[in-house]
């Protein structure tokens, strides 16, 4: 298993852990890292890791279903380098991919995401924040 599939699963776990929520895979194909998650409030996360110098892409295939979908969802870009992570809400999506500062590339339509640019503006988190920040 991957490391960042590790603390993917260790996310999920501190989630389900905080109170009475279940977890479900967004789809039968297990490359495609979104769970939606039922209890208190119900919502998305679609989860990306990089390495290094923090380079994340999100397909705008996934964007148009998470939005498409009805219930309010995230985007959750770790870096596995720092330890650390960015929880980015649906309309902050959608507005970074509107203004074209996460740019879209034709080649495999995902839209790439680059520290620092990208993400100016943005906090970044340790997990046990992320988890409060997605789950408040």
């Amino acid at each position: 298993m991957r490391k960042e599939d590790k603390e993917l699963q260790y996310l999920l776990f501190k989630i389900v852990n905080r109170g009475e929520i279940t977890i479900k895979k967004w789809k039968r194909d297990l490359r495609i890292k979104v769970y939606e998650i039922s209890g208190k409030k119900n919502y998305a996360i679609y989860y990306n890791t990089s390495e290094g110098k923090g380079w994340w892409g999100i397909s705008s295939n996934i964007v148009k279903e998470l939005e498409n979908s009805g219930i309010d969802w995230y985007v959750i870009l770790w870096h596995t380098t720092s330890n650390s992570g960015y929880v980015i809400n649906r309309k902050e999506v959608l507005d970074k991919t509107k203004k074209e500062i996460w740019k879209l590339r034709i080649k495999d339509k995902n839209y790439k995401i680059n520290f620092p640019n990208d993400l100016e503006g943005f906090k970044k988190y340790n997990l046990q924040e992320i988890i409060y920040q997605v789950n408040d």
